[in-house]
């Protein structure tokens, strides 16, 4: 129902309001027919309602019906104005940071954020766990997702626990006397079971819930912690599976090369990456290429080109003195360190005759089946 702002609303929006928090507004001022602030408090029927409200309801003796309970009533009998509600009304509301003047034909009140319905704010979708967060905008509840992972997923870990505990108290309370009651033919024993099998059902439910949304804040978190941290401070450890059968490929393809995983010097830094390949210029038969290539990456716009730097190469053996260690230092005139114009630089730096493949198969370097190369680069 609309209707417009009445002569005391209009006062108390022109009142100068005291300088702190809104306060809560109590449904004792709402009226019940209209769900705004009471104008005029009428009381009617043990309800107070706007005078223009109950208006609509009067019969034709002049006598109001009321809007809550269709009973006739008299305004000289228990229907005149409530004094009193009006001027609480007014000592609260008067007090509300929140209340914008309008003219529109609905109650200015219904714009005070306060006055929400609890159908009009959003529940962070932990609430179940414990959460109490709670707001009117979608982009504050995904800020407070993303802000909370490890809160929400400790509030998770302890309603599980207290699931489970709850279950078993539950179990336990079938107690001997119950089993007998239902076995003697009692209808009380049969409800309650299942009552107990429909609880039993739903804590499952939710159980199987909370397990996927810890393993998914857990994946999460792992992609943070390594693939953010680990790769972004200048050190790759490349363990390349199956060589063996890599190096078969390469032989009967020449032209088949591997690449390892990208990483950088720092986290706002240079990317870069590794590559090995049959070489094509080395007089001795099957001679394993190592080069390392830059590429592009959302930092390249504020680093300084060329890259100025020193390149440390080891081949990894199980006995750590007989390590290969190899070290260079960039070329500023080589245009493999210019800033890429792809997303693999197409020039490379490196080692041409790295290593004789049979003396790595034959030498200890492979663990398992796996070469490792660790790769460091660090400016200079």
């Amino acid at each position: 129902m609309e209707r417009n702002i009445s002569a005391e609303e209009a006062t108390i929006l022109s009142c100068e309001r005291p300088k702190h928090g809104a306060h809560l507004i109590d449904s004792y001022y709402d009226c019940p027919t209209c769900a705004y602030w009471l104008a005029e408090a009428v009381s009617q029927c043990n309800e107070k309602t706007c005078r223009k409200c109950i208006s609509p309801f009067r019969n034709e003796q002049s006598i109001p019906y009321s809007p809550v309970n269709s009973e006739q009533k008299s305004l000289n009998n228990g229907g005149g104005s409530d004094i009193r509600s009006g001027r609480e009304s007014y000592d609260v509301l008067k007090c509300c940071d929140n209340i914008k003047t309008t003219t529109e034909s609905n109650s200015p009140l219904n714009r005070c954020m306060v006055r929400y319905r609890d159908d009009d704010y959003i529940d962070c979708k932990f609430s179940s766990c414990g959460c109490n967060f709670r707001t009117t905008d979608l982009n504050q509840i995904n800020i407070h997702n993303d802000e909370n992972v490890h809160r929400h997923m400790n509030m998770m870990l302890m309603q599980i626990t207290t699931n489970s505990n709850e279950l078993k108290t539950s179990l336990h309370s079938l107690n001997k006397n119950e089993i007998e009651n239902h076995q003697n033919g009692s209808e009380a024993c049969p409800l309650e079971m299942k009552k107990m099998h429909d609880r039993v059902a739903s804590l499952e439910k939710e159980l199987r819930d909370y397990k996927l949304d810890v393993k998914r804040l857990t994946m999460v978190i792992s992609k943070i912690s390594i693939s953010n941290l680990r790769d972004r401070f200048g050190t790759l450890v490349w363990q390349i599976d199956d060589f063996e059968t890599k190096v078969q490929t390469m032989l009967t393809n020449p032209m088949t090369m591997f690449y390892s995983p990208d990483f950088y010097t720092d986290p706002n830094g240079y990317r870069f990456c590794g590559r090995i390949s049959i070489s094509q210029k080395s007089k001795v038969k099957d001679t394993l290429s190592f080069h390392v290539h830059m590429m592009q990456s959302e930092n390249d716009f504020h680093l300084c080109w060329p890259f100025r730097g020193c390149i440390q190469i080891f081949m990894i053996h199980d006995d750590s003195k007989q390590t290969q260690r190899d070290k260079i230092m960039t070329n500023e005139k080589s245009t493999a360190f210019q800033r890429p114009s792809s997303e693999i630089s197409a020039h490379s730096f490196g080692f041409t005759e790295y290593a004789n493949i049979n003396n790595i198969i034959n030498e200890g370097f492979l663990i398992d089946g796996k070469l490792t190369i660790k790769l460091h680069i660090s400016i200079v």
